[in-house]
C-alpha cells in the first residue's frame, strides 16, 4: 500500500465512504481502501495517449476515435442516429448535456487534442459520412476503465446497429478496438 492510499480512510471523504458499510465489514473495506492505487490525471492521459498512438502506427488509413459513454437504454436505434440526430449532422460535443462529467470528460478532451495533433490520421467522433469520405479503417472505443464490460458492450452494440458499419466490417474495410486505461 502506498503512503497516500493508506491515508485515504483518514480523509473526510474516506470516512464518509467507510460509513456506508456495516461495522463487521469495515476492517476489510479499510484494508481494501489502503490497497488502491491512485493515478494522476496526467498519468492517465499520457498512458491512454501512448496506447492510441502505438496502435495508430499499426493501422493504415484514418482511425475514428469515440469516447465510450452510457447511451439511452430504451433506444433501439444505431449510435449514429442517437448521436447525430435526424439530419445526420454530428452533435456539437461528445458528452450528453447535464451529465456528471468525470473521467469521460477527460477522455473526450484527450481525443480532441489528439485529433488536433494528427488531423490526417485521427477523426473525433465522426459521422458515417465523414468516415466514408476519409476511408476510415478502424474505430477505437476509448474508455478509462473496463469494469463489467456492459457499458462498452452496449456502446459497441449501438454502433453495430448501423448497416453501413456491419457492411464495412464484413468486407474487411473496418476494424474495432477498445482502448482503456484499466481493466
Amino acid at each position: 500500500a502506498s503512503e497516500v492510499s493508506s491515508r485515504l480512510a483518514l480523509t473526510e471523504r474516506g470516512q464518509l465512504w467507510l460509513d456506508q458499510f456495516d461495522d463487521a465489514d469495515r476492517r476489510l473495506v479499510r484494508d481494501f481502501l489502503s490497497m488502491l492505487t491512485l493515478v494522476s490525471h496526467s498519468e492517465f492521459e499520457r498512458t491512454v495517449e501512448r496506447l492510441i498512438l502505438r496502435r495508430m502506427d499499426d493501422i493504415e488509413g484514418p482511425i475514428a476515435l469515440f469516447s465510450v459513454r452510457e447511451l439511452p437504454k430504451a433506444n433501439s436505434d444505431s449510435y449514429f442516429n442517437i448521436a447525430c440526430g435526424p439530419e445526420g449532422s454530428p452533435s456539437t460535443d461528445a458528452l450528453s448535456r447535464g451529465a456528471d462529467i468525470g473521467s469521460e470528460g477527460r477522455v473526450v478532451s484527450l481525443l480532441r487534442n489528439l485529433v488536433k495533433a494528427y488531423p490526417d490520421k485521427l477523426l473525433n467522433h465522426p459521422t458515417i459520412e465523414r468516415m466514408r469520405k476519409k476511408s476510415c479503417r478502424a474505430i477505437f472505443l476509448v474508455d478509462d476503465i473496463l469494469g463489467s464490460g456492459n457499458q462498452t458492450s452496449s456502446f459497441l452494440s449501438a454502433m453495430w446497429k448501423d448497416s453501413t458499419i456491419k457492411s464495412w466490417v464484413s468486407l474487411g474495410y473496418l476494424q474495432f478496438e477498445v482502448i482503456c486505461y484499466a481493466v
